[in-house]
């Protein structure tokens, strides 16, 4: 029985070797990675790009500036410590664009270097070809900031990913899809912090759909800032994006309230009974559901033992589904001031969901992401959401659409979500 005491957070490697007891010739070992000690913090939301940016006021630690001049136009703050880094290409070296102010926002600076000051520029880095992209690093210790990303997509999508190298939160993953001819464009907002001091946020944005041949994924700016709490009441709304695991016991995760849908139709709504109802049932976006018994080595099995109607299930991967573009899902969740975790159970199959979370009181700026699957394998994800509303009594409103569909028959479908404070 041996142990080890660690004398910091962080994560390490340890080795196990088992011998075999007799003549100890046959040795097994096996390795695993372990978090130790403090955990990091890792969550994301997706907003619109204003108008105009002032980089100098925005950033206060650092902000970074790419493609003013060339594809390797790297301006940064001046006179802090350099905290975010240059971008590395992913794939192909960046070209430059002075783009339209019409899409992307116009960024102006006074303390910059190598460029001093510039009154406004729209320009940015881009890249074309699935693959392709940039990754760029952010120092990560344990005050929490936040960091902001400047990034778009013309008939691509752009899947972003941020993760801690410490490992010590989930990564955040979100996508940026557009198949049109209309620039989309968007500020990804994360906000961070490690377990321990001396690691990094790690930012790959690369292009992993192409819909026209020369579609493209661009980068504008960074802005990193402290995270701070003014007075009075505050709402908070912020999402990340995570692996689905094989088995889900509903009773357990959803300590508050959890809703299970498509256990033996499309209109099957099973939620946790002796509760006050917080989860609502789904409403139909277009089309009425239909319900699935999907494939478990794709979607989490799904158990619980206090529910209604059906007061227990040994374990589910069923769900309810769409297809057609525009149609999908709505449902509200209760919120007020005290802060709440919602996880949903989501998935796509030859198509794009596009979910977006908003709060009634509009008091946070809603939190959008999508989930690209062009390809004959499903894709499952949990969304998981952290919202309080800036007074009592509003709702969470979750809208998940199919935005794309690859293949004329395409789906998007919701499992199950759960409610936690």
């Amino acid at each position: 029985n041996p142990s080890h005491v660690y004398g910091a957070t962080g994560t390490y490697t340890v080795t196990l070797t088992v011998y075999d007891g007799i003549d100890n010739s046959v040795p097994s070992t096996t390795s695993a990675q372990v978090t130790v000690g403090g955990t990091g913090v890792l969550t994301g939301s997706v907003i619109s790009q204003p108008a105009t940016v002032n980089l100098t006021a925005e950033g206060t630690l650092d902000w970074a500036h790419w493609g003013l001049a060339s594809g390797a136009s790297f301006d940064h703050k001046a006179g802090v410590t350099h905290q975010i880094s240059d971008i590395t290409p992913v794939g192909v070296a960046p070209g430059s664009f002075n783009a339209s102010p019409t899409y992307w926002a116009t960024h102006s600076w006074s303390d910059g270097t190598p460029t001093a000051s510039e009154a406004g520029s729209s320009s940015l880095a881009y890249v074309e070809g699935v693959g392709n992209g940039f990754e760029l690093t952010v120092a990560a210790d344990t005050i929490p900031k936040t960091l902001k990303l400047y990034v778009g997509a013309w008939f691509a999508t752009g899947t972003l990913e941020a993760s801690l190298s410490d490992g010590s939160a989930p990564a955040y993953i979100t996508s940026l899809d557009n198949p049109t001819d209309t620039v989309s464009t968007r500020i990804v907002s994360i906000d961070f912090s490690s377990a321990s001091a001396g690691q990094n946020l790690v930012i790959r944005f690369t292009m992993s759909n192409d819909y026209s041949g020369n579609g493209t994924i661009g980068i504008q700016a960074a802005t990193l800032s402290e995270v701070t709490t003014g007075g009075g009441s505050t709402s908070i709304l912020t999402g990340s994006v995570i692996s689905q695991p094989a088995t889900v016991n509903l009773t357990a995760e959803g300590t508050l309230d959890w809703a299970h849908w498509g256990l033996a139709s499309g209109a099957s709504f099973d939620h946790k009974a002796g509760v006050t109802h917080q989860i609502s049932d789904i409403t139909p976006l277009g089309v009425a559901p239909g319900s699935f018994n999907a494939n478990p080595t794709y979607w989490a099995t799904h158990s619980w033992s206090d529910g209604t109607p059906t007061a227990s299930e040994a374990g589910s991967s069923s769900l309810a589904y769409v297809e057609g573009e525009g149609n999908g899902f709505e449902l509200t969740v209760a919120a007020d001031t005290i802060p709440k975790t919602l996880k949903l159970y989501v998935g796509a199959w030859f198509a794009t969901g596009t979910l977006e979370a908003s709060l009634s009181d509009g008091s946070a700026p809603a939190y959008i992401t999508s989930l690209d699957n062009p390809t004959d394998t499903v894709s499952t994800r949990i969304v998981s959401i952290d919202f309080s509303a800036a007074s009592a009594g509003q709702n969470l409103v979750i809208r998940f659409t199919l935005s794309n569909d690859y293949s004329g028959n395409g789906t998007i479908a919701i499992q199950a979500a759960t409610l936690s404070e």
